[in-house]
């Protein structure tokens, strides 16, 4: 898909527009792939990551004055 370019992206985009009421379609970007076949893992990588350091937080925030929470340990930062 990420090859066809307009040929695909402008129905896709008139199909957008004529659908979603839920967000502001001029914050909307339609655009071409540039990641290519990376792009699927990548974007699985990256939601992973967000939902461990999102549980993360939670346990930090159940358990204060634990380890992990007074240390940030688990918070998703790579610096600690």
């Amino acid at each position: 898909m990420a090859a066809a370019g307009d040929l695909l992206l402008e129905p896709i985009r008139s199909e957008l527009r004529r659908r979603e009421r839920t967000t502001s379609l001029e914050a909307v970007e339609l655009v071409r792939a540039e990641l290519g076949t990376w792009a699927g893992a990548i974007g699985a990588a990256l939601h992973g990551a967000e939902r461990a350091a999102a549980a993360a937080g939670r346990a930090a925030s159940a358990h204060p004055g634990t380890a992990a929470a007074s240390s940030g340990a688990g918070n998703g930062d790579p610096r600690r």
